[in-house]
């Protein structure tokens, strides 16, 4: 194989690993969910304080999707689906007939499912035994659940907005075997379908920067042959 094609191999790999999942595919397998997400939430309306006002939920149908315990808790991933370009998705308050936040130390970032999601897709990079940071996931937090049937979900960095079908997605877990009918959310619609995510991560950057700038160095030296 030519040097050349290395390289370009090296870069283009090195951008794929930037993508996020999306869809389904947001959250990771775990426990007795072995297909990602047991429900999908579409933002499909943020407003300018990056505020989730409108949304819709649809349920994996894809063989064995949970509940992920085997009993009553739920794999959620969320998308922005909003196409306004300013508008980031920071925050979404989700409120269920369910007592979807009455956490009971058995979310999916216990660290004990199998499978289940690495250290790194959890909170704060590690496994944690209480409650709610079980139930939440790298970057991503609750809030005011204090009710225990309604949860603010809180994003950070923020999830993008739709832009060009390209869209910011996340993960958590809730309490209780949950359907789209236990949220109050509107009509299914189109979603988007791939999600770049606002930065590298670290390993992709470095491999990325290493691809490119080798490949130049290879084009420069090839350039020089030729003139000599």
């Amino acid at each position: 194989m030519r040097f050349s094609t290395i390289l370009l191999a090296m870069a283009g790999t090195a951008v794929m690993a930037q993508g996020a999942s999306l869809g389904f595919n947001a959250c990771p397998n775990v426990g007795a969910d072995l297909f990602g997400c047991q429900l999908l939430i579409s933002v499909t309306a943020v407003d300018s304080l990056g505020v989730g006002t409108a949304f819709f939920v649809t349920q994996n149908l894809s063989g064995s999707f949970g509940p992920y315990d085997g009993s009553d808790d739920t794999l959620v991933g969320i998308q922005n689906n909003d196409p306004n370009p300013l508008h980031t998705l920071l925050s979404i308050t989700l409120t269920s007939t369910a007592p979807i936040a009455a956490f009971e130390g058995d979310g999916a970032c216990i660290g004990t499912y199998v499978p289940g999601p690495t250290a790194a897709q959890c909170l704060g990079g590690i496994f944690h035994t209480s409650s709610p940071l079980d139930y939440e996931s790298a970057g991503v937090t609750f809030s005011n659940f204090s009710s225990l049937t309604s949860v603010t979900v809180n994003f950070s960095p923020g999830l993008a907005p739709n832009v060009g079908g390209s869209c910011g997605a996340a993960w958590f877990s809730l309490e209780e075997s949950l359907t789209p009918g236990s949220f109050n959310g509107g009509t299914p619609g189109t979603t988007c379908n791939s999600a770049p995510s606002s930065t590298p991560e670290p390993d992709s950057a470095m491999l990325l920067g290493f691809g490119l700038t080798g490949l130049g160095l290879f084009f420069l030296v090839r350039k020089r042959r030729v003139v000599l």
